[in-house]
């Protein structure tokens, strides 16, 4: 499965088939862990022995048929993997459930009294998302076997936690350390949903009627959640103080860890496990409790807790088709067919100024769900000769330049994270070398010379291209004519740093103002150049 010296692309596609031939293809490590079947075959169950109809139905309000088909195929496939491979009693309870349901509402989540979207991205298939990248990691980049080293060669409390439960044989660490960063991956943010819940009680206390019918405290008591955790490795190694803290503010990485461990604890099953089982549920726990630490410095340490460090790692790396749901007026920009001109508006009438003209006949009025989402996919090219990992962050460019009409500063924050991930991927022991691109920029000819850079095309090609005529009436040429010699003209360093600034802006008031301007006017050119010419 090793795909050393191939740049190997990562996304949902790719995903669902990663899942499949896992199952079919269990490492052998993990092999070895399997038990050995009791007289009598045990009943394995499928996806379709839950509610499985209210999953579809409830994911189907989000997401295509094709994508919730693709999504349940692969729910069943993880469902046998814990089945064949994990042996914990009650950790199909976790995976199959109706997050969906719950997610359709935080999704369209708005603050209750500015009214302004929380802008929410999604969590529950994000999730599986971070499986999958980490298992990648894990099996084929070596990831799994500086972990090991890293376990068996440190002295930490944790390490020597992980020798004591797995006697020190290098196949157990192994073991543990996969199936441990796989469940506290795939419920990761299964406390999100809590943390949602409690943002709404808030409201809801405001709101007089209800003053004595509910009761304020929704909250089970800290203390209360500590004496049921008491013997947990959460609270072995964590102060109870900071657990409270972020208790208290209904951290999500926190209420994930409890609701993870109280899955188990309140059951009882996990005084059935055995020692290596048990240290697979704890160590999830507690990797999933840190997800959320604020770092020092915006650094954290691999050699502290490796599996940690690969849950925070994969986290903050899990982009690519994650969406964020948005409800506002934005219309659907319309580019005329004969010229390749973007189609004004007057009332119902959209007009072209070749002539063509357009008449909406809708009489319903609406406002429009926009998912919002801006990477498309994530690639991992290993350099043997310099023994580092790239990688590499795929934003689409034309999609960085439209939401510059909505919000100009909508990449700054992705920027910023990722900034911050690659602080902390340096100078740590043990831990295969990384380094982090993207391609992040809210300045518009950037974005573009990026993509043109991207398919191997010059500016003197498209020229060409359009002086050969044939592709729109005269206008739509002429046009596409002047919108190439202006971007011409910007590919002077100085001019394009005074007009739209560096790569990546904040000063709205400077340099955005320019931007829209420049997007307004020639978007039907650039969608032409960038979804067109150079397909």
């Amino acid at each position: 499965m090793n795909k050393k010296g191939n740049v190997r692309t990562i996304n949902d596609e790719r995903m669902y088939d990663y899942f499949h031939n896992l199952l079919e293809n269990m490492p052998v490590f993990l092999k070895a862990g399997k038990k050995k079947e009791k007289k009598g075959r045990a009943w394995q169950k499928s996806l379709t022995s839950y509610n499985f109809e209210q999953i579809y139905e409830t994911r189907k309000a989000i997401y295509s048929e094709v994508e919730v088909c693709n999504e349940l195929c692969m729910m069943d496939d993880i469902l046998h993997i814990f089945q064949e491979y994990f042996h914990i009693p009650g950790i199909d309870r976790l995976l199959v459930n109706n997050y969906g349901a719950l997610e359709n509402d935080i999704f369209l989540e708005y603050d209750g009294e500015s009214g302004v979207p929380k802008r929410i991205r999604e969590h529950y298939k994000h999730q599986y998302r971070n499986v999958y990248l980490g298992s990648v990691l894990m099996l084929d980049y070596d990831f799994l076997d500086a972990m090991t080293e890293c376990i068996l060669q440190s002295n930490t409390i944790l390490s020597s936690y992980v020798k004591a439960q797995t006697e020190a044989d290098e196949a157990a660490v192994k073991r543990v350390l996969y199936q441990s960063y796989f469940i506290g991956a795939m419920f990761h943010d299964i406390g999100y949903p809590l943390d949602f819940f409690m943002r709404k009680v808030k409201q809801i206390h405001k709101y007089a009627p209800f003053y004595k019918i509910i009761s304020s405290n929704v909250k089970e008591e800290f203390a209360e959640l500590r004496a049921s955790l008491a013997g947990s490795l959460l609270f072995e190694l964590v102060p109870g103080e900071k657990i409270e803290e972020k208790y208290n503010r209904n951290d999500h990485g926190c209420l994930s860890a409890l609701s993870f461990l109280l899955n188990f604890y309140s059951a009882g099953s996990i005084f059935s496990l055995d020692e290596k089982e048990r240290c697979m549920v704890e160590m999830a726990a507690l990797a999933i409790y840190r997800h959320t630490d604020k770092l020092e410095n915006d650094y954290m340490v691999f050699e502290e807790d490796p599996l940690s460090y690969l849950v925070r790692l994969c986290d903050d790396l899990q982009e690519w088709e994650r969406f964020l749901l948005l409800i506002n007026e934005k219309h659907n920009y319309l580019k005329c067919a004969e010229c390749g001109c973007i189609v004004q508006s007057e009332g119902r009438i959209y007009e072209c100024g070749c002539g063509a003209r357009y008449e909406k006949i809708t009489d319903i009025t609406n406002k429009k769900v926009n998912y919002i989402s801006l990477c498309n996919q994530l690639l991992l090219d290993y350099n043997e000769k310099e023994k580092e990992l790239e990688v590499y962050l795929e934003f689409d460019s034309y999609k960085q330049i439209e939401i510059l009409l909505d919000d100009y500063c909508a990449v700054e924050k992705r920027k910023s994270d990722l900034d911050k991930v690659k602080k902390y991927l340096q100078f740590q022991k043990f831990m295969p070398k990384i380094r982090l691109r993207e391609n992040l920029s809210n300045n518009p000819v950037e974005l573009i010379e990026d993509f043109l850079e991207q398919k191997g095309v010059s500016l003197e090609e498209i020229k060409e291209e359009v002086e050969k005529g044939g592709k729109w009436n005269k206008h739509g040429t002429d046009k596409m004519w002047d919108f190439l010699k202006e971007l011409e003209g910007y590919q002077e360093k100085e001019k394009k740093e005074n007009k739209f600034g560096k790569r990546l802006e904040s000063d709205m008031l400077v340099y955005g103002k320019n931007a829209v301007e420049f997007v307004e006017k020639n978007l039907g050119q650039i969608h032409s150049l960038m979804k067109e010419m150079c397909q």
